[in-house]
Parts: structure tokens; sequence; C-alpha cells
């Protein structure tokens, strides 16, 4: 099974509101690690700038790759 890892940048908009709502926060990022489907939602609903997937190396490709 292939590992990724999905990173991401909120806008100022986005912030000002989860510094706003802070009970909000938790509940929204909880899910949108759930699936990479909301991943994708979040980021067309414009509260993220920018976002990137990496395949990540299991602990064996890790080790082989040294």
């Amino acid at each position: 099974m292939a590992l990724y890892m999905y990173q991401f940048s909120y806008t100022p908009e986005s912030w000002a509101a989860q510094l706003k709502k802070p009970e909000n926060r938790i509940e929204n990022v909880g899910r949108a690690f759930c699936e990479a489907a909301v991943a994708l939602a979040v980021t067309a609903g414009g509260a993220i700038g920018s976002g990137k997937t990496t395949v990540l190396m299991s602990g064996s490709q890790g080790v082989e790759a040294l």
C-alpha cells in the first residue's frame, strides 16, 4: 500500500475564520484528513492557498535508499 503526505497552506482569510471560531477548526481539520477526496474538496473551496502531495517511502525502502 502506497503512503502519501499532503501538505497545504491556508489562505489569510481561512486563518482569520479559524481564529475567530476555534471550535470549528478542529472539526474541519479532522475531516480534511479522513480522505484524499475531502482534501481536494477543501482546496477547491478556496480555504487552501496551495498544496502538494508527496509519495512516501516505507521503512524498508528508506533503509535500502541509505
